[in-house]
């Protein structure tokens, strides 16, 4: 009985101790996987335990998807889109108020495709990178002889990835056309990018 009241007493001040830590201390909560690298998402404290960053990450120090940055009152500071392999491709920056002072990069910076070849009668997909910072959305079309028609693209967890999986029907070369409208509410304007997925039935 004395070592289950010990160990009791022992496992409250530990809670105790990580609540404080969080709330007086930068200290940071990480996603880690099962070989006990971080791997998914993460938050970070300011001393007065307001958010001081937020995002994800991967193979313990690899930032990718978004990355929100605060000032010390949790008001939006920065927001940073990185690719898969880590590289900043998008970036705002606010003031204290919260507007919008800076601007650089590319809201559609990425796509891959998981095979080039597949065999008819088999499906493959691709996946396509997307900022998406506060203020604004986005929408994806195919493209065809008669315009633009929508694209319903399949969630993969992040804000910044959608998959879609395409069907072989035939040998030969395929091209989809596809295009993105990125809508800013904040700057009241909206851009469109276009690009082609190349694949092959075999």
């Amino acid at each position: 009985m004395q070592n289950y009241i010990s160990f009791f007493l022992a496992l409250c001040i530990l809670i105790v101790s990580c609540t404080n830590k969080i709330g007086k201390n930068k200290t940071c909560i990480y996603t880690y996987n099962k070989d006990g690298d971080k791997d998914g998402s993460y938050t970070c404290f300011y001393k007065n335990g307001k958010i001081r960053r937020k995002g994800f990450m991967r193979q313990d120090s690899l930032n990718v998807d978004e990355e929100y940055i605060f000032y010390n009152n949790e008001i939006l500071k920065e927001y940073n889109f990185y690719d898969p392999e880590g590289c900043v491709r998008y970036n705002r920056t606010y003031d204290l108020k919260g507007d919008l002072i800076n601007e650089q990069g590319d809201f559609f910076c990425y796509q891959i495709i998981d095979k080039f070849e597949s065999k008819v009668g088999d499906s493959l997909y691709f996946q396509i990178f997307i900022a998406n910072p506060p203020g604004t959305y986005f929408n994806v079309y195919g493209i065809n002889d008669s315009g633009m028609y929508p694209i319903k693209m399949i969630s993969t967890g992040f804000s910044f990835t959608q998959k879609r999986f395409l069907h072989i029907k035939r040998k030969g070369s395929f091209r989809l056309p596809i295009a993105v409208e990125f809508v800013d509410s904040i700057n009241n304007k909206k851009e469109i990018r276009k690009r082609d997925i190349d694949f092959y039935g075999i």
